[in-house]
């Protein structure tokens, strides 16, 4: 973004938002209630949109400001926002606007230095995307209390679209670029999910058959995660794969990539991810703070079989018990 303003940057981005101007004029003018030509002189940079009307359009075309400041060569600024996967339709929640919006792996370069990193205190979408009842129940989670659709008022409504299932497949198999993947678990990251369990059954919103069938997701999702941790491979996508259990809470879960100079850090809610930044020095900063905490934590992959028999026979007793 060097040698260019925040306004022209703005207004690039305005022109990127529909494939001509006179379609992008009219649409301006019904949101700015203002006649063409004064949307031409504004687009031409003639005349500067005000910071009333700015804040309108970046509204109606979810134009991330802070990205712009972000990026802005005399700023420094800090730039963090709220993933756009947060947005639901009718129907749940809205493939179009995680395709735009989510990093696919496709773009990052093949690199030897391609990390994935995270403490989880839940699962994330890393590992139930494979597992088609329980992906349903970590959504049904969220929409039930982070969105107003209808569609979360039972689980039975949740439904994964065809094209979100193509979506996140893809982005799966992007993978096979990870050279070095690891996650440390919280101790009960089974137990709370467990929790979760039983509170919706309690509650009516999940049936026996429901149960189930996310139980038995859960059990293969375990099946897998034990497979890798004596292997030290994931699906045969990521060259060298760690499981870490942590002896303290994870309170929150939170997950870096670091591909070449590149970063993301994210912290999620759910396996969806609320708030994402890609600035490189604070992403360094939290991926240092995940990866010091592997020094108190007990690496059950390749190593300490015993501990690693221990924490898995603990699951499988906690799922018998659903």
């Amino acid at each position: 973004m060097k040698n260019k303003c925040l306004s022209s940057e703005f207004l690039f981005q305005l022109e990127k938002m529909r494939t001509t101007r006179p379609a992008l004029v009219h649409e301006i003018s019904d949101i700015l209630n203002m006649d063409e030509n004064s949307v031409y002189r504004r687009l031409r940079g003639a005349v500067k949109f005000s910071v009333d009307e700015i804040g309108k359009l970046a509204r109606h075309y979810h134009l991330s400001l802070d990205e712009l400041l972000s990026a802005y060569p005399e700023g420094g600024y800090e730039a963090w926002k709220m993933d756009l996967l947060l947005i639901a339709d009718k129907d749940g929640l809205d493939p179009d606007a995680i395709e735009r919006n989510i990093p696919l792996i496709n773009e990052f370069p093949n690199s030897q230095c391609t990390e994935l990193g995270g403490s989880l205190g839940s699962l994330t979408r890393h590992f139930y995307m494979h597992h088609k009842h329980l992906w349903r129940f970590m959504h049904f989670k969220w929409g039930r209390y982070y969105s107003n659709v209808n569609t979360y008022s039972s689980f039975d409504a949740v439904q994964i679209s065809p094209k979100l299932a193509d979506l996140f497949e893809v982005h799966l198999s992007r993978w096979k670029n990870i050279k070095y993947a690891f996650f440390i678990w919280d101790s009960l990251i089974f137990q709370k999910l467990v929790n979760d369990i039983r509170y919706y059954k309690s509650m009516d919103l999940l049936t026996e058959e429901n149960v189930l069938l996310i139980k038995q997701d859960i059990i293969e999702l375990l099946d897998v995660c034990e497979k890798a941790a004596i292997e030290g491979r994931c699906r045969d996508i990521v060259e060298r794969f760690e499981i870490y259990i942590s002896p303290i809470n994870i309170d929150t879960s939170q997950v870096y990539l670091r591909y070449g100079e590149h970063w993301n850090y994210s912290i999620e809610v759910h396996g969806i991810r609320p708030i994402i930044t890609s600035k490189p020095n604070v992403c360094k900063e939290f991926s240092q703070s995940i990866n010091r905490l592997k020094n108190a934590s007990v690496l059950i992959s390749k190593s300490a079989e015993r501990e690693r028999r221990r924490f898995f026979n603990q699951q499988y007793e906690l799922l018998n018990s659903l």
